[in-house]
């Protein structure tokens, strides 16, 4: 019985982690929170390593630091971000690089697109919009809920559809939605 004892001490012993490692939660005031192995206070900042670098939080927007029982697992590079960077750098010294008043200007220059089959498209759009608006209004006095969902769904719909529009325009005009749009 004795050894018995002996025996299961022994192999709780031996099947524990020789090492613990430690880890802090770092909450931040908007709710955030951040896992790390370690932390440096400097006298207006809380500076931890991540993602190969070390990244300084201002110490006023931290609302706590703790041990953590979590695990502390630093997140591996997605290999296609780091080939997707490769391409780009490479293709960014192939090109000359553009001041930023260019491209202030390149963004806000339209181009000379006919926006009327986009006017006519918002404008059906608007008139579905506005009788499924009606539609639900009628489900909810009558209180039927299954044409209320259809309802809803239809102006989701709707309003997906006018997003896909916009974005349309946007990629003609440079980012640039035209003043009726709204």
């Amino acid at each position: 019985m004795k050894c018995l004892r002996h025996v299961a001490l022994s192999m709780t012993v031996l099947l524990l982690p020789t090492t613990a490692f430690s880890s802090f939660l770092i909450t931040l005031k908007n709710s955030s929170t951040i896992i790390t192995h370690s932390y440096m206070e400097t006298d207006d900042q809380i500076k931890i390593y991540r993602y190969g670098g070390i990244i300084g939080i201002p110490k006023d927007s931290v609302a706590s630091i703790a041990d953590s029982d979590i695990e502390f697992v630093e997140p591996a590079p997605d290999p296609e971000e780091l080939s997707a960077a490769d391409k780009t750098d490479a293709d960014a010294s192939a090109e000359p690089v553009e001041s930023p008043e260019e491209a202030v200007a390149k963004k806000t220059e339209k181009k000379s697109v006919d926006l009327s089959i986009y006017r006519k498209k918002k404008s059906e759009l608007m008139e579905e919009y506005n009788s499924a608006k009606e539609e639900l209004k009628k489900a909810i006095r009558a209180r039927d809920r299954v044409a209320q969902k259809k309802a809803t769904a239809k102006s989701r719909d709707i309003e997906k559809r006018r997003a896909l529009v916009a974005k349309e325009i946007k990629e003609k005009t440079n980012g640039v939605l035209p003043s009726w749009w709204q």
